[in-house]
């Protein structure tokens, strides 16, 4: 497994409201470390989806590429997961720059993110929007899309949901992008300003790419779940 930071962090581990120390320890000493709170998952087990990052006021560390291991534990040390990865540089030729929105008041901010090399960097570009900026983001940013705890908590929701929205597939045929998500997308609950802002989001992040002229939204789809 690549990556590249934001490292995304999607797992079952712990009890809900529990503390979960994620520590990210590359083959060099380097170490990054982040203390989350479990959400209550789906099936009543403790779900982490959560963007591992550095919060410094300086630029970072910035380890070249290597192996690394991502640990989930207890604050008392308990081991609740591991798993490998081969973490990209921010100067590695196998990694890329996409161009994300985020939300900033009521206005769309464009930040830069580096993921890995893809040939469906369109798809890539809006996996990466999906997982959001991260609450540990200095600026500030955020995002309209509902996150992994409103999709959770949502009342509407149906037993065959997830924790978060997911791309289903992005076709563009044309210089028509079709961008078709998954039912969580139905938990956003906004009005007239919120699903705006989501539909600028998306749309925006797509029209970066000069293979797109025009964006199309479906859920499952429907193009008419994304309204106020």
């Amino acid at each position: 497994m690549r990556a590249t930071l934001p490292l995304h962090v999607l797992a079952r581990a712990g009890q809900p409201g529990e503390q979960i120390v994620a520590t990210l320890a590359w083959d060099d000493g380097t170490q990054l470390a982040r203390t989350f709170t479990a959400l209550q998952g789906e099936d009543g087990r403790g779900l982490l989806v959560e963007n591992l990052d550095w919060a410094t006021e300086g630029p970072p560390p910035q380890p070249p590429t290597q192996p690394a291991v991502l640990t989930l534990s207890r604050p008392s040390g308990e081991v609740l997961a591991r798993q490998s990865v081969t973490m990209l540089s921010a100067n590695d030729p196998d990694t890329q720059v996409v161009t994300l929105y985020w939300v900033l008041g009521d206005t769309l901010v464009p930040v830069q993110r580096r993921i890995p090399r893809t040939v469906r960097i369109g798809t890539a570009a809006l996996e990466e929007l999906l997982w959001g900026p991260g609450g540990n983001n200095l600026a500030g940013f955020e995002t309209a899309l509902p996150s992994p705890a409103q999709v959770l908590a949502y009342p509407g929701r149906r037993p065959d949901w997830g924790p978060r929205i997911t791309l289903r597939l992005l076709t563009i045929v044309d210089g028509v992008a079709t961008a078709d998500f998954s039912r969580e997308m139905a938990a956003h609950q906004g009005g007239s300003l919120r699903v705006m802002l989501i539909r600028q989001q998306i749309s925006q992040t797509l029209m970066q790419f000069s293979t797109v002229r025009e964006v199309r939204i479906t859920v499952e789809g429907r193009d008419d779940v994304l309204e106020p």
